[in-house]
């Protein structure tokens, strides 16, 4: 599924190129015509033309610097809900294969990000610090996350994130430009309430996930 994206990106980025060489084009031309009007006698209307035109030029460079920037990032969605309405079986399920751990209790202590790398082996390493964590098995990592004591150790807090980059070669449902973000549950502690908010002012897509038997529209959408 995530894997149909990888073409549109791709393109996307192409266009971005091009757009990058026609403005940079353009600031080249601006700069030229600045030369030529210091060694000319212009008139002052002249002046205020072309300083009016050198504006819009500079918005326009940095209209394509935003542009570029959000075509070099990745696709970022987000997965929310109660705790046990689905979050890690619906990612399981669109990736095809039992990556997210899934009990029946909470499993989801801190917010992780599952994304598709080219490597062979798979890692989990705290977002803000850069620490690998070291697990053998990718199961362990569940045992990491429920147990306190762990996290105090690793400094994992409700507001971490987790990057786990795991191998396109296990699962070619991932691609390295699609990040998915399975999230704690929302109304269990204002800790992680917070830090879900926080991840969603951020990414691209939001993906409410609710149980048939217990919806919790009112609990996701406040």
């Amino acid at each position: 599924m995530f894997a149909n994206f990888t073409p549109r990106i791709q393109q996307i980025r192409l266009v971005r190129e091009q757009l990058q060489g026609s403005v940079s084009n353009l600031i080249e031309t601006r700069d030229e015509l600045r030369r030529f009007l210091n060694e000319e006698c212009v008139t002052v209307r002249e002046w205020q033309d072309f300083e009016r035109a050198s504006e819009r030029v500079d918005r326009l460079s940095a209209s394509a610097i935003q542009l570029t920037e959000r075509a070099n990032s990745k696709l970022q969605i987000a997965f929310v809900g109660s705790v046990g309405a689905g979050k890690s079986t619906l990612i399981n399920a669109l990736l095809g294969e039992d990556i997210m751990p899934v009990t029946r209790a909470e499993t989801t202590f801190c917010i992780v990000a599952v994304t598709g790398s080219s490597s062979n082996q798979w890692t989990a390493v705290e977002r803000s610090t850069g620490r690998a964590l070291e697990i053998i098995e990718f199961r362990q990592l569940l045992h990491v996350l429920k147990a306190r004591a762990q996290r105090e150790r690793l400094g994992i807090t409700p507001s971490s994130i987790i990057d786990v980059n795991w191998p396109s070669s296990r699962c070619k449902a991932l691609v390295e430009s699609v990040v998915l973000y399975d999230t704690p549950g929302i109304g269990e502690r204002k800790a992680t309430d917070d830090a879900v908010i926080e991840l969603c002012k951020f990414v691209d897509v939001i993906v409410a996930v609710m149980d048939i038997h217990s919806p919790t529209l009112r609990t996701v959408s406040n």
